[in-house]
């Protein structure tokens, strides 16, 4: 939990028998490699995997370039992005 901007508060997930399945979850540095995507409904946060999640492997959601740079992740560009990059610059040639 951030306050002004500096981390006030977290979560310790490491023993299992404190924790859930969500301490599998972490953030994506890109669009492109969250395997899961979150949506808010009626209070409550779901998440819907666009892919196949193998067993014992981390689960990565996407939370927004703000949010990663907040947490001091690496971002990386989407392919998506690329794509529009490239397309700029060709129609500014």
């Amino acid at each position: 939990i951030y306050k002004n901007g500096k981390a006030s508060h977290f979560v310790n997930a490491d023993d299992p028998s404190n924790s859930n399945w969500m301490r599998f979850v972490n953030c994506s540095r890109s669009e492109d490699e969250q395997s899961v995507q979150a949506y808010q409904h009626r209070g409550h946060i779901y998440f819907i995997a666009h892919k196949a999640i193998q067993p014992n492997t981390e689960i990565l959601v996407y939370y927004g370039d703000s949010y990663a740079k907040l947490l001091g992740i690496p971002l990386q560009k989407s392919e998506q992005s690329k794509k529009k990059q490239a397309d700029n610059q060709k129609g500014n040639n």
